[in-house]
């Protein structure tokens, strides 16, 4: 005989999909068990709605029958067309590990420990929740969470197509498995999309850096793998993953003998997976047709740094040692020189040697454009300068060295006409150590830390001087470990 049983539970402070707000009121959760088979309806309902409704209990039975009626003819049906979004670049997930990951109501966020721990901020209440919607669950890295694991060190995270999606390493007795995640957007569901590399653990260990660029359908990973014995030996590569059809090509491998020299910095725009490969100790760029597998290298000029902006089809600014700010025409492969940065001195006075002179630190560091402006970003960290500067300044007064201690953002129109100089004052905004990434996200300006998010408007940003930044969140902020209560 046939029947239906209905188990209903009270939650509270979840993504609620009632409009896609936070709800802190409560909201009924039903699941249909149809002959001991579950049918997890993942529709909360919520209590205002709930009380306007009458005959509901009928309605949700009839609404299970419906359920699993369409899950029986259904299940040979094909698979949802993939959303084809394109990568955004002036919303990189770089020093930070994770993109700035926005919603119309709030945002999504990574830990700044590298242990998979997501997190959503709701902007209306101000609150932060873990990305789970088990009502029971304790988020605590139980296997069955899906907004915490203890066994996924996470690399990079980023939102395309309204999920989540994460570059992640998993460690088991005997090998490191390198995985592409999918979670959804509510906290649902968590899945393992790809296990793209396997690697034996006993004599290699992989390594912070790697990037997860997602552009047209395409998931495009890099990794980097160390010997234990000598972290400047290693094996790097990159991956494109086809999310349509599962299949996996090897765009770039290859061996390294100096650490300093792996990083791929991975860009996408139009048909086309731009990256960096250093040959040695001279970089080239790279880019890698999706229409036709082809790679071919942009003849930059020679000292190119590593650090480069996509104007649009045909233009690339980009930055040399020695610091100089270039344009490149990939139709005529011409090159131009058109802004050269130079480093500032300053004057000390030492107990041991006199009157002294030293370089103020400039090193411009970080290209990003948003299509109207270009950001040229100097010192995204805190600086505390040189070992022996630090011993031969002791005697400078704190609010000295932090009046140094400030980041400049240059920035550019389509002319590369200079519209402002922007001062980021690091001492404000970060801590010892730390570092910042920009991006430029929907008319916005966010100014990314490991553990918090600030941010302004475009307009506000280029009228230069100190940006009137405003914090967002502060993943330092606790959140207990049980959110829904049941019942």
């Amino acid at each position: 005989m046939e029947y239906f049983r209905l188990v209903k539970k009270l939650m509270n402070n979840h993504l609620c999909r009632y409009n896609d707000h936070f709800c802190t009121g409560g909201c009924f959760y039903f699941r249909v068990i149809y002959n001991e088979l579950k049918v997890d309806l993942r529709a909360s309902v919520h209590i205002r709605k709930l009380k306007k409704w009458r005959g509901f209990m009928g309605g949700i039975k009839k609404l299970g029958i419906i359920t699993v009626m369409v899950l029986l003819l259904c299940s040979g049906c094909g698979k949802k067309a993939l959303p084809v979004e394109d990568y955004v670049s002036s919303n990189p997930a770089k020093v930070i590990y994770n993109a700035v990951m926005k919603t119309d109501t709030g945002y999504y966020y990574g830990s700044s420990e590298k242990k998979m721990s997501i997190h959503y901020y709701d902007v209306g209440s101000g609150q932060n929740i873990f990305l789970c919607s088990r009502p029971e669950c304790r988020h605590n890295g139980d296997a069955f969470c899906t907004a915490t694991s203890d066994k996924y060190f996470v690399d990079t995270m980023c939102m395309y197509g309204g999920e989540l999606y994460l570059n992640v390493v998993e460690k088991t007795d005997t090998e490191y498995q390198y995985k592409l995640l999918k979670v959804a957007a509510d906290g649902t569901k968590l899945t393992e999309l790809v296990t793209y590399m396997t690697v034996n653990n006993t004599s290699v260990a992989p390594v912070t850096g790697s990037r997860l660029v997602i552009h047209r359908g395409y998931a495009v990973m890099s990794y980097i793998i160390c010997n234990k014995d000598n972290m400047d030996i290693g094996e790097r590569g990159l991956i494109l993953y086809n999310m349509a059809d599962g299949k996996i090509t090897q765009i770039n491998k290859s061996e390294f003998s100096d650490y300093s020299f792996t990083g791929y910095n991975v860009d996408a725009h139009d048909d086309y997976i731009y990256y960096n490969f250093s040959e040695g100790h001279k970089n080239r760029l790279h880019r890698f047709s999706l229409k036709d597998k082809s790679d071919e290298t942009l003849e930059f000029l020679i000292n190119y740094n590593r650090t480069y902006a996509i104007w649009d089809d045909d233009t690339i600014y980009y930055l040399r040692k020695g610091n100089s700010l270039n344009k490149y025409k990939i139709s005529t492969k011409e090159n131009t020189e058109y802004k050269n940065f130079f480093r500032k001195k300053f004057s000390y006075m030492s107990e041991s040697w006199g009157e002294c002179e030293a370089d103020e630190s400039f090193e411009p560091d970080s290209l990003v454009t948003d299509g109207k402006y270009l950001y040229v970003t100097d010192g995204a960290y805190f600086n505390t300068y040189t070992c022996e500067i630090d011993c031969i300044m002791a005697d400078d007064t704190e609010q000295q060295m932090l009046e140094r201690n400030k980041s400049r953002i240059f920035v550019y129109d389509k002319d590369l006409q200079q519209v402002a100089v922007v001062v980021i004052e690091t001492d404000k905004y970060l801590g010892y150590k730390d570092y910042f990434s920009l991006a430029i996200l929907d008319g916005m300006v966010y100014l990314q830390t490991p553990k918090k998010l600030f941010a302004c408007t475009v307009e506000e940003f280029v009228e230069g001087g100190t940006p009137p930044f405003k914090e967002i969140y502060n993943n330092e902020v606790d959140i207990p470990s049980l959110k829904d209560s049941v019942q």
